[in-house]
């Protein structure tokens, strides 16, 4: 009889606790009499984290008969090694007992686990499938744990606050919009995943076409993260339960004839076929061209640079919705870490570091800690938007509605600019008017 071989699950000593860290791999080792039996964590199979079809029959036999004093499946490998026990579902351990060659290493034969995981459909980028990834391995610890900490309930609720409330902040539009698809076409369960596995920066960081992605991927898999026990989570969050009990935004006849306004400018425009089913233009990464003749050099040299199709650009997103409501255009800018202090001292006379995973933001002799990766800070004066950013810019954003409401309320400094700190960077933030904004579009994207 050929010599045995053996399969073991690292790290063998499972406990609940290795659930976030944990990475199952196969290991065929040289052959040996002494292994005798194929080791399978049962935790694994009950968290829905090792979903081998394979393994299909382990799964539905431990959830009629939990036991939590018995934490492996023993399969003898000799039953198997001779064809003995030849049930279907363990034919991949009978090819892992039957290698190319004697001892050597193989991954030919070696189990996956379920394509909901593991297999990357060819259409689906890279950072959409890593996306995807974290929302099923915080879907298996959830239903393992039943309740949030601290920071997943915060994440819960503030999910909640951006689809109740209107959004005027670029990312958080991009944010709220994602969210309110997930909740149409997949649920709040999945909403709460969303806002804790992903975030706002991550999904507001995706380009429009990642996030479809992602969406559509959330749908074709749903049932590999939606679960009765977080749905009570998300409920216990206040978050909706359907786009229904989320409230239309009040209208008035103001922002109705600003709408009609839109519209037509956007017509003019000429903007081409790229509107989202959303009813928004979206654009990514600006021409280098572009950025220099919209902006001061001191913040173009601080925005990051991609390579978009073989071309270098500036990553800064540019949203014209096409709806009625108090601002008319979005533009954020993506800066690069080492500009980070210098700009914030500049627009809002603050200093920020982080400090593992708090940022320590001090101004006005007040130092506060802020334990989150998503702190936001606004309020620009007039004369600090001019020098940071330039004329074009300054003008852009003193005729967006918003700002025209704050000086007659007696307001110096500005909301209608904000900045997003990050681990590796910052975003800004800048809401302007429609006319020049339709121009600095123009001018960075054609």
């Amino acid at each position: 009889m050929r010599a045995l071989v053996g399969c073991r699950v690292w790290p063998p000593s499972w406990d609940d606790s290795s659930l976030e860290s944990f990475k199952p791999e196969f290991y065929i080792t040289r052959p040996s009499h002494s292994c005798r039996n194929f080791y399978i964590p049962i935790p694994l199979i009950l968290a829905g984290i090792f979903t081998s079809p394979s393994l299909s029959f382990l799964q539905e036999f431990l959830h009629p008969h939990p036991s939590h004093s018995c934490r492996n499946f023993y399969i003898p490998i000799p039953p198997i090694s001779t064809g003995v026990l030849h049930h279907p579902s363990l034919s991949f351990l009978y090819e892992l007992l039957h290698p190319p060659s004697p001892g050597a290493f193989t991954t030919a034969s070696i189990p996956q686990r379920h394509p909901v995981y593991m297999e990357r459909p060819t259409e689906t980028t890279e950072k959409v499938w890593d996306t995807w990834q974290k929302l099923v391995k915080h879907a298996g610890k959830l239903k393992i744990l039943g309740s949030l900490n601290t920071s997943e309930v915060k994440q819960g609720k503030d999910a909640s606050e951006v689809l109740l409330a209107v959004q005027t902040v670029p990312r958080r539009q991009i944010y709220k919009l994602f969210l309110h698809d997930v909740l149409s076409h997949s649920g709040p369960a999945v909403v709460l995943l969303c806002a804790i596995a992903a975030g706002q920066t991550r999904i507001a960081n995706l380009k429009t076409i990642d996030r479809t992605q992602l969406s559509n991927l959330i749908r074709s898999k749903l049932d590999a993260i939606n679960h009765p026990v977080i749905g009570r989570l998300a409920k216990e969050c206040q978050i909706p339960s359907s786009v229904d009990d989320i409230p239309l935004p009040a209208v008035d006849s103001q922002s109705n004839k600003r709408s009609k306004k839109r519209a037509r400018s956007l017509e003019t425009a000429n903007l081409g076929p790229e509107i989202e089913e959303s009813g928004q233009r979206v654009d990514n990464n600006a021409t280098l061209r572009g950025i220099n003749g919209v902006f001061n050099k001191y913040i173009c040299d601080a925005i990051r640079r991609v390579t978009d199709q073989d071309e270098v650009k500036a990553a800064v997103t540019m949203i014209l919705p096409l709806w009625g409501g108090p601002v008319d255009c979005f533009v954020s800018l993506d800066i690069c870490e080492n500009e980070v202090e210098k700009l914030s001292m500049a627009l809002f006379k603050a200093k920020v570091r982080w400090a593992e995973h708090t940022l320590r933001l001090e101004r006005e002799g007040i130092v506060v800690s802020i334990p989150s990766s998503e702190a936001t800070i606004g309020g620009v004066l007039d004369g600090d938007i001019l020098e940071v950013f330039g004329p074009v810019v300054h003008t852009a954003i003193t005729e967006n509605p918003v700002r025209k409401r704050e000086l007659e309320e007696g307001k110096l400094a500005t909301e209608c600019v904000s900045m997003g700190f990050i681990k590796n960077g910052a975003i800004l933030n800048l809401s302007l008017g429609l006319e020049r904004g339709l121009e600095i579009w123009k001018e960075l994207y054609t």
